[in-house]
């Protein structure tokens, strides 16, 4: 039986000093989950998550950190759905009292762990909250990306620095402007080479963030010791969601300074680290 994709989101705030969760009601199955939906052709999971969230909450999220898949049988397969932990975005309202009823969703209502608990329609997400309130307390997505799909080197005369992304790192770069609106990215780092600005250029065009440019990150002016130093430094540093973007030979030094295994990305591939208190709790390979 075919496998169906799906995702959404466990979305928690903090209100009047303790964790309330939302749920949406669905009056064509008179139950209660968490907003959720199936893949859209060419989505990624994450931007599924957040544009389903956004639909059925009317709520701008913010993904955290990822958990354990639900898997069950539809008429169709086995429907699989890909949950994140998420909060709303920085800037965004949390009111969910004046979204439109509709045939699909007709009620979102924040509601204590406990009672979202009972109201819960289904022992698989009862499951998957009891998960989720495991790992709620906020942490902060650092993500290191390998740039897009560029101009062959034996096709390029100019300096290699210069070298631009091809169509499909084009198409690669928008793609990955979604993946980094998931993830609420509010600081870009990247190499100085073309190729790495041309990845982010769209995202960062998006949330009208000014790059952060620097040779260390290029493949020219890289070593080990100071690119594995600026990922530490980054690392520690970290208050908001941040993006990394380089280039193959320069990502397992950059592994190395976070002190984790190097994930052998491929171009356009993403490894989003998700760290609290300067300590990395969850990683996700990701790609565009």
């Amino acid at each position: 039986m075919p496998e169906i994709p799906a995702a959404g989101v466990v979305v928690f705030r903090e209100h009047g000093g303790r964790a309330e969760v939302a749920l949406v009601h669905r009056p064509k199955y008179d139950d209660w989950s968490f907003p959720k939906g199936k893949v859209d052709p060419g989505e990624s999971l994450p931007v599924t998550a957040i544009r389903e969230a956004l639909e059925e909450t009317g709520l701008r999220v913010a993904l955290g950190r990822p958990l354990r898949p639900q898997r069950y049988p539809v008429e169709a397969g086995t429907k699989v759905v890909h949950y994140w932990v998420a909060r709303t975005a920085a800037g965004t309202s949390d009111v969910v009292d004046d979204y439109p009823a509709n045939d699909e969703i007709d009620r979102v209502e924040w509601l204590s762990v406990k009672k979202a608990r009972k109201r819960l329609s289904y022992l698989h997400d009862r499951e998957t909250l009891q998960q989720a309130e495991d790992v709620r307390h906020p942490s902060t997505p650092l993500i290191v990306l390998r740039h897009a799909v560029a101009v062959r080197r034996s096709a390029w005369e100019g300096e290699d620095a210069a070298r631009p992304l091809d169509d499909s790192g084009r198409t690669q770069a928008v793609t990955l402007a979604g993946l980094l609106t998931a993830y609420d990215v509010r600081r870009v780092i990247t190499s100085s080479s073309t190729r790495c600005v041309q990845s982010v250029a769209p995202y960062a065009g998006l949330a009208e963030i000014v790059p952060e440019q620097t040779s260390l990150l290029s493949e020219e002016g890289a070593d080990r010791e100071s690119a594995s130093a600026l990922a530490a430094k980054v690392l520690g540093d970290l208050t908001v969601p941040t993006v990394i973007c380089t280039h193959r030979p320069v990502l397992p030094w950059l592994f190395e300074g976070l002190g984790v295994r190097d994930p052998k990305l491929a171009k356009g591939g993403l490894a989003v680290l998700h760290v609290a208190a300067s300590e990395i709790r969850a990683v996700e390979e990701l790609e565009a």
